[in-house]
């Protein structure tokens, strides 16, 4: 009886019409970072759901944010012999995301990577991975800094780019807290961004009219400013539109 209230009072609410999925989000921070901008949005953490309780949101879900956190188990995309070379894998979060996007490719919902998240959107498409950044791409940037601000800059890679267009900026300042990145982009994808020393910073589903899939190497829930507020709200204007 508990379970069908429940299922009959969420239409009520309208929560068929204002729910977003977040793959994983450490701190609560990618749902504090949504409602700073618009509190009406209901935001729902995959990673603890049963089976039956996650199908049910993804039949109702506006929209899907990829969260950050562990490394991608390298047999994702042909680097099984790099396992060595990788950090704390999850297996559960990696298939849970499997469906996730599954379902956000098939269903055309709107969907945002950061860091792990774009990396996953890339692998999911034929891309790749360096498994270990720093020994793959040596560099004098340190892009492993966690909990710092300001690391690094993303410069714009592209002339036509929603993502830079909508933060208004040819450049912008980040934080960098991974150690992996895109190796091979997917053909499906436009890199539109990357940092000074080439890694691939951003990029973008090539055809937005089709699937607005985004993806940002860098944790703008972490950042406090208006560039990180104009991404989220492309993404949350795409959400108003389904």
């Amino acid at each position: 009886m508990k379970l069908l209230f429940f299922l009959l009072f969420i239409p009520c609410l309208g929560w068929s019409q204002s729910i977003i999925l977040i793959s994983k989000d450490k701190n609560q921070e990618i749902k504090n970072w949504v409602h700073r901008i618009d509190t009406n949005w209901i935001t729902v953490e995959c990673y603890a759901l049963s089976y039956d309780s996650l199908q049910f949101y993804l039949s109702r879900a506006k929209g899907i944010i990829m969260g950050g956190g562990e490394d991608i188990h390298p047999q994702y995309y042909g680097k099984t012999h790099e396992l060595n070379k990788c950090g704390r894998i999850d297996s559960y979060r990696d298939s849970l995301e499997v469906q996730l996007l599954i379902h956000a490719h098939r269903n055309r919902i709107p969907t945002l990577g950061i860091c792990r998240g774009m990396q996953w959107l890339n692998v999911a498409h034929g891309g790749s991975l360096f498994t270990d950044l720093p020994s793959d791409v040596p560099s004098k940037i340190n892009h492993s800094q966690l909990g710092k601000r300001d690391v690094h800059l993303v410069n714009r890679k592209t002339k036509k780019s929603s993502l830079f267009e909508a933060m208004g900026v040819p450049q912008i300042m980040v934080n960098s807290s991974h150690h992996q990145a895109i190796e091979r982009l997917s053909p499906k994808f436009n890199a539109v961004g990357e940092s000074p020393d080439g890694v691939i910073e951003a990029i973008e589903w090539k055809n937005l009219e089709d699937w607005f899939a985004l993806g940002i190497q860098w944790h703008p829930e972490r950042l406090f400013n208006n560039q990180s507020n104009q991404l989220l709200l492309l993404f949350l204007k795409e959400l108003q539109k389904k």
